[in-house]
């Protein structure tokens, strides 16, 4: 093949790279969720531990996708090779740390031991220390496979603009398999350490294949006139090449969905039963829909009929909402032996809605700023990472103690409406269909925030 020369991905190719994201995925779900229940071993069953887990895990994953994107459309320039070889690195990295952090841990431990109980604060800074040293290289490289893997993409179709959410999609799917099947078949079948063994593996033998791609599409590069293609315009008045805007909608609802995540599992336990059980089945609910979403734009794509963001948007303010109102516990009160399901039913439904529209908005989104750029595609998703980082401290260190549950629901929905009354300002394209669910949605957060505030209910 010609350096440079136009080429289009393969079928054969693309199942190839679907299948390595989806093994990607679901090793790094089954990692979070290991890494978690061995922190517990080793550091105490609190809080804390939880949140210093997850916090570095998102940590990282934003972290590796912003160096990646820099680092990806220098590789070929700086080691002239494929810069898939990139992703195999990082994932043959993340093999072997999988394997090394029980290690980790128990070096930790062992030097933890003399200083006392785990709720002193000088334990709790000192294993904060040990879980994040421990885990945060592993996981900056997870978040280096999204870049790197984009700019081998860009190599081999130089006019795929949507890589982003092809790779987002088999994400989640290896997400979600990964979520419900860690917990419930892996870890009690085999146990922990021989469910890391056995993603390590998966991480291992990404590493080979995609290394045997490296060598086989190493002379192709991407045109330097190609590479500048889609790069914001200075003077464009539109959403997709608003900087700011396009960042703070991708900030915002990374934030807010993450801090309802928080929320519904507060509020929804009583139904659910216990906190375990309403944690995985949001978490599940969760993965579900954001695949349902991904999937849906995806093939909007190809049937070139994708929904306007500005749509979308008008839309969010509803669903974000929505969760709250439907289960009103006055719908299931005419009928008493009904309140459980159908309260099941609005959760499920709720939780559905508003986790499908970020599903699709946010490749969208990704997709439209970046236009296969790994640069540009890491820069944006990172900000996306940082709001997932900080809307579950937010929620569980600042909002639900000073608001509670149901003030909780409709303070996350109103950014929803100011992202709507900003974008157009930017915009001015919505139309009738658009205003009529922003100011549904603005009409019911009003309802429940006056029914809660003032009639308590």
């Amino acid at each position: 093949m010609l350096k440079g020369s136009r080429i289009s991905m393969s079928n054969n190719l693309s199942k190839i790279i679907f299948s390595l994201f989806v093994l990607s995925g679901f090793c790094g779900l089954l990692y979070q969720i290991v890494w978690l229940r061995m922190a517990f071993a080793s550091f105490g069953v609190i809080t804390p531990v939880l949140s210093v887990v997850v916090s570095v895990f998102m940590f990282g994953l934003s972290l590796g996708s912003w160096i990646g994107g820099k680092w990806s459309e220098k590789w070929r320039q700086k080691t002239k090779s494929s810069p898939i070889f990139l992703y195999a690195i990082s994932e043959f990295i993340i093999g072997v740390g999988a394997i090394l952090t029980p290690l980790l841990f128990h070096i930790g431990q062992s030097q933890l031991i003399s200083i006392g109980g785990t709720d002193s604060a000088k334990y709790l800074l000192l294993s904060a220390l040990v879980i994040a040293g421990s885990l945060i290289l592993w996981c900056t490289c997870m978040g280096m496979t999204y870049p790197s893997m984009i700019e081998f993409l860009g190599e081999i179709d130089h006019e795929n603009k949507s890589s982003f959410s092809f790779l987002y999609l088999a994400n989640v799917i290896g997400a979600m398999l990964g979520a419900l099947t860690t917990a419930l078949v892996f870890i009690e079948l085999i146990g922990l350490y021989n469910s890391l063994k056995m993603a390590a593996i998966g991480n291992l033998f990404i590493a080979i294949v995609s290394s045997c791609l490296g060598y086989k599409y190493n002379r192709i590069s991407r045109p330097n006139n190609v590479k500048n293609i889609g790069k914001p315009s200075a003077i464009a008045n539109t959403l997709y090449y608003n900087e700011l805007l396009v960042f703070s909608i991708l900030f915002i609802t990374g934030f807010c969905s993450m801090a309802m995540e928080v929320v519904w599992v507060r509020a929804f336990t009583p139904t659910l039963s216990t906190t375990i059980y309403s944690f995985a089945f949001i978490l599940a609910m969760y993965l579900f829909a954001t695949w349902v979403g991904s999937y849906l734009y995806r093939k909007h794509i190809r049937g070139n009929r994708v929904y306007p963001l500005e749509s979308l948007l008008a839309v969010s303010i509803i669903v974000s909402i929505f969760p709250l109102v439907i289960t009103d516990p006055r719908l299931g009160s005419i009928i008493i032996p009904m309140r459980f399901l159908i309260s099941l039913i609005g959760i499920t439904i709720g939780i559905f809605l508003f986790c499908t529209l970020l599903g699709y908005m946010t490749p969208l989104l990704i997709d439209q700023y970046s236009l296969g750029s790994s640069l540009r595609a890491g820069k944006v998703y990172a900000v996306n990472i940082i709001g997932c980082i900080l809307g579950p401290l937010f929620a569980g260190y600042v909002l639900l103690p000073i608001v509670g549950i149901k003030l909780a629901f409709v303070t996350l929905s109103l950014p929803f409406v100011i992202l709507f009354l900003f974008s157009s300002k930017i915009l001015f394209t919505f139309g009738r269909k658009d205003l009529l669910c922003a100011m549904s949605g603005i009409m019911l957060s009003y309802y429940r925030f006056f029914t809660v505030s003032v009639m308590r209910i």
